[in-house]
């Protein structure tokens, strides 16, 4: 999803009920990091949803390069 960032990945999962989107991207060693899910109500994608998974995004990230 590139609104969040480069490499950036959604899986959506629906049931009758609720929708969720879940927000990953490939590490090394192929790895998957999940590093946002939230439950959508609307069709657009809320934008402090998308500013949240780019700030968590970034800490991963920062995480990732300090190890």
């Amino acid at each position: 999803m590139r609104e969040v960032g480069q490499g950036v990945h959604e899986l959506r999962i629906r049931s009758k009920e609720l929708t969720i989107r879940v927000f990953y991207c490939l590490g090394r060693s192929d790895t998957i990091i999940v590093f946002h899910a939230f439950e959508k109500k609307s069709q657009k994608t809320p934008v402090r949803e998308i500013n949240f998974a780019r700030q968590r995004l970034q800490e991963v990230l920062d995480e990732a390069i300090e190890s």
